[in-house]
């Protein structure tokens, strides 16, 4: 047998796992979180560092990109550049 898993036989999220990530990747997220639940966070970035992140970054002129990277909105990001502070401030790249 070359696989490690029946996978007719698995759980729904083990078979999706296994499905996006691959056998081996599946039996390690299973081995590490089985009997627990995971909680998938809507965004990928910590909020706070993002925010951080996106002070260090911002160059006067790139906050579309910067809205797409971390995938908050850019009222957020707006927001966020704001309360920084006069964007004349911001060191430029």
């Amino acid at each position: 047998m070359d696989q490690l898993v029946d996978v007719v036989t698995l759980q729904p999220v083990y078979k999706k796992l296994w499905e996006l990530v691959g056998e081996k990747a599946m039996l390690n997220i299973f081995e590490y979180y089985r009997g627990g639940q995971i909680l998938a966070p809507l965004h990928l970035y910590n909020r706070e560092i993002a925010k951080e992140q996106i002070i260090k970054r911002y160059d006067g002129t790139n906050q579309a990109e910067l809205v797409r990277f971390y995938g908050y909105s850019e009222r957020w990001t707006s927001n966020v550049l704001r309360k920084f502070g006069d964007f004349g401030n911001i060191q430029k790249r």
